[in-house]
């Protein structure tokens, strides 16, 4: 009886490892140029740079006309960058991908701004990673 569990259990686990080992990334760009929430626009044109932990390049591409770009990786934890055509970068680290699941990552690129604390409230709320 013994020997028909140990089969099962070892198919058990190799399934389990070989399915659902990704999860994915989906990116939202936006900009405005006064500081103003109301004034935000969707970024179709960047520059997407994915890297592991260990700084290595993952993915890289050119996304344009689709704001929305999901990509697919392996369980780990990343650093996604968006660059503008205008040379302006911005950085988020410690993205958690876990398997099965969708990994939001939402950021707003903005000029110098000097924002009182009840405006860096509403960017955190409306769940911009880079603020």
């Amino acid at each position: 009886m013994m020997i028909r569990i140990i089969p099962f259990i070892l198919f058990s686990f190799l399934f389990d490892s070989a399915i659902g080992q990704s999860g994915s990334i989906k990116i939202d760009v936006y900009s405005n140029d006064d500081c103003n929430m109301s004034s935000n626009e969707i970024v179709y044109d960047y520059t997407l740079l994915v890297q592991n932990h260990k700084g290595d390049t993952i993915h890289i591409e050119n996304v344009s006309n689709n704001n929305k770009k999901e990509v697919f990786y392996k369980r780990g934890i990343y650093t996604v960058s968006a660059t503008l055509n205008d040379g302006r970068t911005l950085k988020v680290d410690e993205v958690d991908v876990t398997p099965d699941m969708i990994r939001f990552v939402k950021v707003l690129f903005e000029d110098d701004c000097d924002l009182s604390r009840r405006q860096l409230r509403q960017r955190k709320k409306s769940l911009f990673e880079n603020y």
